[in-house]
């Protein structure tokens, strides 16, 4: 058995001089994490992130935006764009208010974008999210917006 510290004497050193390095946790280019952690199967030999060298180091504190990061261990450089995005998303109504029938949702995302949103449980299409949805269903009207980054905000409104 393997315990997470004797990881990498599970593999041959062709396999390790070929390994690049990488962030975990996460996806894709988007994060609603500030600080992640490099991994490689090879010694990380320097990291450099927004154009300033790190040295060598495990763990990565990025800018909220746009920021690029190169991991460099025996494999290779590995460069990698990532966008950190710890706000939620932003709604034109507020929670527990009263609205309109016919009021326009408009939702909005300054770092990664709008992913996803649904009105009371229905999804609204990519069209409906950019130029905004007309809440014509009375009552109690409950919003969910998700973005890129995973941040997510709900509001429960009234519509009469």
């Amino acid at each position: 058995k393997f315990f997470k510290e004797d990881e990498m004497y599970a593999y041959n050193d062709d396999y390790v001089k070929t390994k690049q390095a990488e962030l975990i946790g996460i996806e894709g280019v988007y994060t609603n994490k500030k600080t992640l952690k490099i991994h490689g199967f090879s010694e990380i030999t320097d990291v450099e992130l927004n154009g300033k060298d790190l040295g060598v180091t495990d763990t990565v504190t990025f800018n909220k935006g746009l920021n690029t990061v190169r991991i460099t261990n025996e494999a290779c450089t590995v460069k990698r764009f990532v966008r950190v995005d710890t706000d939620k998303p932003v709604l034109n109504v507020k929670d527990k208010k009263t609205y309109k029938r016919n009021k326009v949702l408009k939702v909005k995302d300054k770092y990664s974008g709008i992913k996803e949103a649904t009105v009371n449980g229905v999804a609204l299409n990519k069209k409906q999210i950019k130029k905004g949805y007309k809440l014509t269903s009375i009552g109690e009207t409950r919003i969910v917006v998700t973005d890129k980054a995973g941040n997510t905000k709900t509001v429960i409104i009234t519509v009469k």
